[in-house]
């Protein structure tokens, strides 16, 4: 998590991020409250690229963030969920 909020490093943090097992998002959902706002920003990135249901009500919440572009990507990732029909 702390990578995520390193702009050097954010970007090789989320490509590991994505290839978390399904069973390791309640994990990563509970970074959703990360006090870092590049982290959540990162962190709804990852959740709409990962694709699992499971992660909408986290980018609700997330979309309802008005630091930085947390609600925009928030908003970006729950669209691109559903747009895939993801039924994770």
């Amino acid at each position: 998590m702390n990578s995520l909020g390193n702009r050097r490093t954010h970007n090789e943090a989320k490509q590991y991020l994505v290839e978390l097992r399904p069973e390791e998002l309640p994990d990563l959902l509970a970074q959703i409250r990360n006090q870092d706002v590049d982290v959540r920003e990162s962190l709804a990135e990852v959740l709409g690229l990962m694709g699992d249901n499971r992660a909408i009500p986290a980018l609700q919440e997330l979309s309802k963030d008005r630091r930085g572009q947390v609600s925009a990507l928030a908003t970006q990732a729950q669209r691109r969920i559903l747009a895939r029909g993801a039924t994770n």
